[in-house]
């Protein structure tokens, strides 16, 4: 241990003992409070982001790069420095909007197959990433169903969903500028099954979801996004009284975006 260290922790004892609270539990943590700060002090000494080399880079592991080759997110990374265990983070932010369908399964196959449309922004911290989405499913069901409304039963062809959620994911293949990744999210859905009057509300069914599925990113040259996703959704449409929707969906999204 450096000899600094230990003159100043026995100074500060010394110290103390002529304080109001001599030999107290409060004199020794503060001596070990400043015992602290000056390791913490010796510590970023030795370790100078100013004269940080250049990490080396792991070939096992492609990278993701900008134009002109830069190492960029999404990378492995052997640490020149064995001492330090946490990797620097490396943060990519990216937006952008998508397309694709909405396919339900088992008794939500009744309200049909819907395009949707959505838009979604998110980031990456190395092998990790989050994003939020918000998504329209557009049009009417091909078949009616019914639903209880103020006592009555009625059908309807109305739908048009919408869905708000969070996913998180994680990074299992990288390969040049391109990145596979498992995600799983939760989020709500829920659509108008009767639109009301002046004087009766609409009936909205809505519900909890949770997903799971893969992903699939190339990061291009000059900061586009395209991508790809398949996600199986745990809907669980409750209809009282009406047509049983209380399936699942299958979602396929299309994202053209940007990065940086």
């Amino acid at each position: 241990m450096n000899t600094n260290f230990v003159r100043a922790y026995v100074c500060g004892l010394v110290i103390n003992r002529s304080l109001f609270f001599s030999r107290t539990v409060y004199s020794y943590a503060l001596v070990s409070c400043v015992f602290i700060v000056l390791l913490h002090q010796q510590v970023a000494a030795q370790y100078n982001p100013r004269e940080t080399p250049k990490p080396a880079w792991n070939g096992r592991d492609p990278v993701i790069h900008r134009a002109g080759d830069e190492p960029y997110a999404l990378y492995h990374m052997a640490s020149p420095y064995p001492h330090v265990r946490k990797r620097p983070k490396e943060i990519c932010n990216y937006y952008g909007l998508y397309t694709g369908m909405w396919i339900p399964t088992g008794r939500d196959r009744i309200l049909g197959t819907h395009p949707l449309l959505g838009l979604e922004f998110g980031q990456w911290i190395n092998r990790f990433n989050w994003d939020f989405n918000l998504e329209l499913q557009i049009g009417a069901t091909s078949n009616p169903y019914n639903v209880v409304y103020y006592g009555q039963t009625v059908p309807t062809n109305l739908y048009g969903g919408s869905y708000a959620g969070l996913n998180l994911g994680y990074s299992l293949l990288s390969l040049k500028r391109s990145v596979l990744y498992l995600t799983a999210g939760i989020g709500g859905t829920g659509f108008t099954a009767e639109k009301g009057d002046d004087t009766h509300d609409p009936l909205n069914i809505n519900s909890f979801t949770k997903n799971c599925g893969l992903g699939l990113q190339h990061f291009g040259k000059k900061g586009d996004l395209f991508g790809v996703m398949l996600l199986y959704n745990f809907v669980g449409y409750q209809n009282p009284g009406g047509t049983p929707i209380d399936g699942n969906a299958v979602t396929f999204r299309i994202v053209f975006g940007a990065f940086d």
